[in-house]
């Protein structure tokens, strides 16, 4: 069992994406003794990233740790969830990090995530209207539907 501290240091998370691809690169959901989701916990980007955007999307996801409380039996287990979605600038290849937390009924947790973005020589079909300026700190915002 996992119990985060909310003053601890954010925990660092490393992840590989290609260039204007939506990535999923972090999950949250809440789970009974049944393993059926129950909810999910709030995100907050806390430093947004400098060459990218950040947005949820509902959606299966499956868990790996525990934050808080209990309840083993239910990791690998497909359950709804929010996934947390980056996406860079199309032509944006390189390091890049963002900073988002988790806040459950029981306490928050804050990670860091350090972002490889590769490039691609496909054009992928990202999120429509990604902001030209830097995303604000804040309630992550719903993700757009996908361009066709």
């Amino acid at each position: 069992m996992f119990m985060a501290d909310a003053t601890a240091e954010p925990r660092l998370l490393k992840r590989k994406v290609e260039s204007g691809t939506p990535s999923v690169v972090g999950i949250g959901t809440r789970w009974n003794k049944a393993c059926a989701s129950i909810g999910v916990p709030n995100v907050r980007i806390e430093i947004p990233p400098g060459n990218g955007f950040v947005c949820i999307r509902h959606g299966k996801v499956i868990p790996r740790h525990i934050i808080f409380g209990k309840g083993k039996q239910c990791l690998d287990t497909e359950m709804d969830g929010v996934q947390i979605i980056y996406q860079s600038r199309h032509e944006f290849s390189g390091m890049d990090s963002m900073t988002y937390t988790l806040k459950f009924p029981r306490g928050e947790r804050t990670f860091t995530t350090r972002i490889a973005v590769t490039p691609t020589s496909r054009r992928s079909a990202g999120y429509d209207e990604m902001p030209h300026e830097r995303q604000k700190p804040g309630p992550a915002p719903e993700c757009a539907a996908l361009v066709s």
